[in-house]
This record gives C-alpha cells, structure tokens and sequence, in this order.
C-alpha cells in the first residue's frame, strides 16, 4: 500500500483492518511530511519488490494516486467510492475509473501492453 498518511500511522491503521494482514507492505510518508506526492513511494515499491511497473495497478480515490501512477508508467485506476470524484479522476488522467470494488478483479485480470 501506498499512502500519503504518515507511514507509521498507515502501518498502525493497516494493522487494525479485516483485511491488513494482505498487504506486504505499507509506504507512507516520513514523519512531519506535508507533501501529497506519491511517485518517489511509489517508485520506491517497485524497486523493494522488484516488479516491472507495467504489472502492476495503483487503484486510489485521489488525484495523488493516479498522478504517482502515470509519473512510474503504472496503470491507474480511479476509485469512484473515496474521497475524491470521477471528475477528479478523469481530469488527472486515470486509465479507468470503477464505481464499485467488485469492478477491479475484471481489470486486475487483463493483460495490459508493457
């Protein structure tokens, strides 16, 4: 997971999901932070894991996430259910939007170009 909350407290608030156990790991950022920038974490993910951005997905409700995406060549796909709008989404370039989590798994799945 990639985050523009302080990484210590995205770790605890990971912790704390049904679900955190499923992430490797949490990139968040350093302490006193302000900035939104997600493509240095997100560069540094790929790096870690040793992945080609071209199989991955950044799935985000935010501007943010789908900027981070396009700056590291990863697909990006909007989150219609955040906090963020479609409009926002669009206007910042995200390769799909989806309305609702039971739409990724279709698109997760799909071979993409590298």
């Amino acid at each position: 997971m990639v985050t523009t909350k302080i990484e210590d407290q995205a770790r605890r608030i990971v912790a704390h999901l049904p679900f955190g156990a499923a992430f490797e790991a949490v990139y968040g950022a350093p302490p006193g932070a302000v900035s939104g920038d997600k493509s240095a974490r997100i560069a540094r993910a790929l790096e870690d894991f040793g992945v080609a951005a071209s199989a991955c997905a950044m799935v985000g409700d935010r501007r943010f996430d789908v900027l981070g995406a396009r700056a590291n060549a990863v697909h990006a796909i909007g989150a219609a259910w955040g906090f963020g709008s479609v409009e926002e989404l669009r206007e910042a370039g995200a390769d799909a939007i989806v309305a609702r989590p039971d739409q990724l798994l279709p698109l997760l799945a799909q071979p993409r170009a590298a």
